[in-house]
């Protein structure tokens, strides 16, 4: 039996971004792919569905403004995910 875990999904985006080797654009776009449509999912059943198009925009416009502000910081302890 093997100890090894599978790792998320945001690892290699996070790990990438941290060490240089993507940009900041190229990995918010990356996590978008991944997360958005969880984003979606969740207020589908909150919100009235002419909201969710704007609440998801709002949680990504968020997540980039935390992050802008942390700097560096930001990837090394993703919080906002």
């Amino acid at each position: 039996m093997s100890d090894e875990r599978e790792l998320p999904p945001e690892h290699g985006i996070v790990s990438g971004r941290m060490s240089g080797a993507s940009f900041v654009d190229a990995s918010f776009e990356s996590l978008y792919k991944i997360y958005a449509p969880v984003v979606i999912g969740w207020l589908v059943v909150r919100v009235e569905s002419n909201m969710v198009e704007d609440l998801v925009q709002e949680v990504w416009t968020t997540s980039r403004r935390s992050c802008n502000r942390a700097g560096s910081n930001c990837w090394s302890k993703p919080v906002f995910l």
